[in-house]
């Protein structure tokens, strides 16, 4: 069936779409900034505290999860999984903006904390149906177009959120972004758990024997698993975690620094200059 509506090419332009989603809702608090505050009736102390807090909630689920979407992945297959992470970023969104309406904040970081736990495990579910489809150059092609699709999320909300809040405040923006980014990301979704595996890239017995190889030995010991990873691997881990470290920080506070510094309190210049 995929490859009637284009096939290859829908699959890709499924998955850039469903992250693109993600990584819009993943830097709304960092977009809507001062006027968040002001509706919150936080000092500048406390709302530090607060944005900080909303992304740890984010991150801190993904220091473990890795441990486990695998196995999920192998046990029951990579369309049950999209679709729990799917459920999980939907719910968590939904407490967040409703949560930020009712002026909640446990509910903003309990929100956070579940989209949390989706968020990130759909962008390797994302990354494994690319690397399924595609192959060699193409590959390297599809995994690019993926990132810079996914990054232009973010771009999107920096400059489009605050000029929503300026206009029809803090949380119509909310909800605006919210129901936006994730039709977006539901369709997407739902598109990619519709398509019949047989039609994309097929698999040959040797792949298959290893992947069930590697679901024994990580059945086995999870431990013994990793300790076999080359030194490669650990050195990218260590870049990725180093980058992800001090670019996302300082992202995460940068359109706020920019407007009350340069650009005299205006969050839509500020967020168009941040990215």
């Amino acid at each position: 069936m995929a490859r009637a509506f284009g096939g290859y090419w829908c699959v890709l332009t499924a998955v850039c779409t469903l992250m693109w989603g993600v990584y819009f809702i993943y830097d709304l608090p960092a977009s809507l900034s001062t006027p968040l505050q002001a509706h919150l009736g936080l000092s500048d102390s406390k709302y530090a505290y607060l944005v900080s807090a909303l992304y740890t909630a984010y991150a801190t689920p993904n220091t473990i999860l890795p441990f486990f979407c695998g196995p999920l992945v192998q046990r029951f297959g990579e369309k049950f999984a999209l679709l729990l992470t799917l459920t999980s970023v939907v719910f968590g969104q939904l407490v967040f903006a409703l949560s930020v309406q009712t002026q909640f904040q446990p509910g903003m970081i309990l929100g956070r904390t579940l989209f949390g736990l989706g968020g990130e495990v759909m962008g390797v579910l994302g990354s494994e149906i690319t690397t399924r489809w595609f192959r060699d150059k193409c590959l390297s092609l599809a995994l690019a177009m993926n990132l810079a699709s996914w990054r232009l999320g973010s771009v999107t909300n920096s400059i489009l959120i605050p000029r929503l809040a300026k206009a029809h405040g803090v949380v119509a923006a909310g909800w605006m972004g919210t129901g936006f980014s994730l039709g977006v990301s539901i369709l997407s979704a739902l598109y990619l758990i519709s398509i019949d595996d047989s039609t994309g890239g097929k698999r040959t017995g040797t792949e298959e024997s290893n992947d069930e190889e590697e679901e024994t030995g990580m059945n086995v010991n999870l431990l013994v698993s990793l300790a076999q990873c080359p030194r490669i691997f650990w050195q990218l881990g260590l870049l990725c975690m180093l980058g992800y470290g001090s670019i996302n920080t300082f992202t995460n506070s940068a359109q706020r620094f920019l407007a009350f510094t340069f650009y005299g309190g205006d969050q839509r210049a500020a967020g168009s200059a941040t990215r």
